[in-house]
């Protein structure tokens, strides 16, 4: 609902520019493209993620505007058909259950119903919900997950027990002594795990990307919702691997390899201080003893390997464009590629 206010926004936003200042229509095209693209990218990895419910909103957002771009009306309609498929089998398994005695089950099965519905409704499913959370089994499931969190408690198994109260919280989100225990373990959590994090940061801030990623993966281990831990998680990760590239591109280049440098230089994310005059070096080395590598080229080709004559073939045409024998030989080696995974299948 609100991708679909946010284009409608931009819609009235569009015409209002139109009127009272000088816009292109090109430029109009742009924001509706860019939006269209950035929509249609979450929602296809929301529907890799089996999030169907959120990936049907972007879906829905990117058809109102185009049903035609990479088929989003299509996959609107595939999408209902296949969430209403699966509320009325949640639905009608959670009957079964509930009249074969099956109460706990019965509750779950129609939770997860209501998480695929619009609204979270279903039919009565909220209804059956209500009236299951006082049935004997649900109440006696409920506080043994109670009792064995409290158990865990005490002992100082603060993992265990927060285990043990999200569990009681995927039966009742709403009962409140499980809410209150999970406050309480995750604030122990996070005490036991702030250190780590803190340390990572240290370790970051020295530019030690490497052992930054081990201290704050220990941090998430301890405390698993530790969201700044995650994304210096995730900016340690990046800056590692541009580092462990960087040396891989450096040791090609000692070693009379610029195009392996350069192929270990282009999956570098982002800024390197050292990546740029790297760069420039193996590129004078790579156009000095052009004629060199091409027959290096050539001599892989004919000893059909295939993939690596291409990729220096690739690099030849990157620092010569004009090399017409490299873009022949790069057409022959792809269609020799295509042809044997023809074969292959």
């Amino acid at each position: 609902m609100k991708t679909r206010q946010f284009l409608l926004s931009l819609s009235v936003a569009a015409l209002l520019l139109a009127l009272f200042q000088p816009v292109s229509c090109a430029m109009i095209y742009r924001s509706y493209r860019d939006k269209l693209q950035k929509d249609y990218r979450m929602a296809s990895e929301l529907y890799r993620k089996n999030r169907l419910l959120e990936s049907l909103e972007y879906y829905e957002a990117v058809a109102d505007v185009d049903p035609d771009y990479g088929g989003a009306g299509a996959r609107v309609e595939d999408l209902k058909h296949r969430l209403n498929y699966m509320r009325e089998s949640y639905y009608n398994t959670a009957l079964n259950q509930q009249r074969s005695g099956q109460a706990l089950n019965a509750l779950m099965s129609y939770r997860r119903c209501v998480n695929l519905s619009p609204n979270g409704a279903h039919r009565d499913a909220k209804s059956k919900i209500s009236e299951l959370l006082d049935h004997p089994q649900v109440k006696a499931a409920l506080k043994g997950y109670l009792d064995r969190a409290a158990a865990y408690r005490k002992a100082g198994n603060y993992q265990q027990a927060r285990s043990q109260y999200e569990a009681a919280l995927l039966i009742d989100p709403g009962l409140s002594e499980a809410k209150s225990g999970l406050s309480d373990v995750d604030d122990h959590l996070l005490a036991s795990a702030r250190p780590r994090y803190e340390e990572g940061q240290r370790l970051f801030q020295a530019g030690n990307y490497a052992a930054a990623v081990q201290k704050y993966q220990q941090a998430i281990t301890i405390f698993p919702d530790y969201t700044e831990a995650s994304d210096a998680l995730d900016r340690a990760r990046a800056l590692a691997r541009n580092d462990q590239n960087y040396q891989l591109a450096l040791a090609a280049a000692n070693s009379g390899n610029p195009p392996g440098c350069l192929s270990y230089v282009s999956r570098i994310s982002g800024y390197h201080p050292q990546a740029g005059a790297l760069k420039n070096r193996c590129t004078e080395d790579l156009k000095s003893n052009v004629d060199r590598y091409f027959q290096q080229a050539v001599s892989l080709y004919q000893q059909q390997k295939l993939e690596e004559s291409r990729a220096l073939f690739r690099w030849i045409l990157v620092v010569r464009p004009d090399h017409e024998e490299a873009a022949k030989y790069v057409e022959l080696v792809e269609k020799k590629i295509e042809t044997l995974r023809q074969i292959e299948e």
